[in-house]
């Protein structure tokens, strides 16, 4: 089973079995190289996904303290802060789409 899992993910070094060697066996040397492969595979894809949750965290965390700091100034008695209205979905629609 583990060689078909091989043959499914790495379909081009499934073809290299040395001659007299029974295709449906795996030997220790293929299966540490298999699985170093996968460790490298993984450890990328996980860094990607730290480098991606870390950028967002960040991001959300400089609004939330940029929101806090709008809060704890102190706003003029006189003046009023007003909301702008929210755009329109057909301001995004481009000229030919129409």
């Amino acid at each position: 089973m583990l060689k078909a899992l091989v043959r499914w993910l790495w379909p081009v070094e499934a073809s290299r079995t040395p001659p007299g060697h029974n295709p449906s066996w795996v030997t220790r040397d293929e299966l540490d190289a298999i699985l170093a492969k996968f460790e490298q595979r993984q450890e990328f894809e996980l860094g990607e996904w730290f480098d991606k949750f870390s950028a967002l965290h960040a991001r959300t965390e400089k609004r939330v303290n940029r929101d806090k700091a709008r809060q704890q100034q102190p706003q003029p008695v006189g003046q009023v802060e007003q909301p702008q209205p929210m755009m329109s979905v057909l301001a995004y629609r481009k000229p030919w789409s129409v």
